[in-house]
C-alpha cells in the first residue's frame, strides 16, 4: 500500500500547530528542505535539511538527520521545539541533530500499524510517498490469495481456453451483480416499510385524494351516467 501526503498539507499542519510559515521542497528521494517564509531578510538563507536514513531498519521507526548550515545554532533548537507537539514518547532527540520517530507510539497510528509495517519513504517534487505492507504479526499472507483467472493465462493459453474462462468470469460477475440488485431491492423494500410505518395514514389519504381527483372530471362530464345505470 502506498500513502501520499502533499507538502502543502504538511505546511498547513505546521502553521496551525506552531504559527510558523514553512515552505517544503525536495532535494532528493531521501531529503527535503524546510525553508521559513516569515524570517525577514534572512528567510532565503535559512534552510533546514531533513534527511531520511534509509539504512536504519527498525519496525515502524524512522531516523532523520537535521542540518541547517551556518544557522544551525539558531534554527535547530526551534525545529526541535516543533517536535514537542508530537505525542509523548513518540520522538527521541539527540544532541548530534538526529531525531528518531516511533510511529507505533502515536495513538492514532497504533491500530493501523498493528497490521502494517512501514517499508520505505520517498520524497518527490510536491509530495512524500510512504510505502507499507502487511506485517508478520497481522497473520495475513497476500501470496496465499489465488490469482485472478485472467492473471493465470500465459502465452500458451489457447483462445478456446480463454473463451471458456471469459464465459465463467461473465457468469460469476452476473451472479455478483444479481446479488447487488437483490440487495438494492431489499433496501428499497425496507425503506418502503419504514415510510409505511411512520407515514402510512398520510400516504393512504394522499393516494385516495389523488384517485378522487382523477375520477371527478369523468363524473362531471356525464352527470347522468350513474343515474342511467341505476334505472336499468
Amino acid at each position: 500500500m502506498r500513502l501520499t501526503i502533499e507538502y502543502k498539507e504538511i505546511e498547513a499542519l505546521i502553521l496551525a500547530k506552531t504559527g510558523l510559515e514553512i515552505a517544503i521542497r525536495c532535494v532528493d528521494e531521501d531529503e527535503i528542505i524546510f525553508q521559513p517564509r516569515n524570517m525577514g531578510l534572512i528567510q532565503n538563507r535559512v534552510k533546514v535539511h531533513l534527511k531520511f536514513d534509509k539504512g536504519y531498519r527498525e519496525s515502524n521507526r524512522l531516523k532523520f538527520i537535521v542540518l541547517a548550515s551556518v544557522f544551525s545554532e539558531m534554527v535547530i533548537p526551534k525545529v526541535m521545539a516543533m517536535l514537542d507537539y508530537m505525542p509523548e514518547g513518540s520522538v527521541a532527540r539527540q544532541d548530534n541533530c538526529i531525531v528518531y520517530v516511533m510511529l507505533d507510539r502515536i495513538p492514532r497510528l497504533a491500530t493501523f500499524l498493528s497490521y502494517y509495517e512501514l517499508t520505505d519513504i520517498n520524497f518527490f517534487n510536491t509530495s512524500v510517498d510512504i510505502e507499507v505492507s502487511f506485517s508478520d504479526k497481522s497473520s495475513i499472507d497476500v501470496k496465499a490469495i489465488p490469482p485472478a483467472l485472467e492473471d493465470s493465462w500465459s502465452e500458451t493459453t489457447s483462445l478456446k481456453d480463454r473463451e471458456i474462462g471469459n464465459t465463467f468470469i461473465g457468469i460469476a460477475r452476473a451472479i455478483f451483480e444479481s446479488d447487488k440488485v437483490d440487495e438494492g431491492i431489499q433496501t428499497l423494500k425496507d425503506k418502503a416499510n419504514e415510510l409505511k410505518d411512520s407515514h402510512g395514514d398520510e400516504l393512504r389519504d394522499a393516494a385516495l385524494s389523488f384517485l378522487r381527483t382523477l375520477r371527478k372530471p369523468k363524473n362531471d362530464s356525464n352527470p347522468d351516467a350513474d343515474k342511467g345505470s341505476d334505472e336499468k
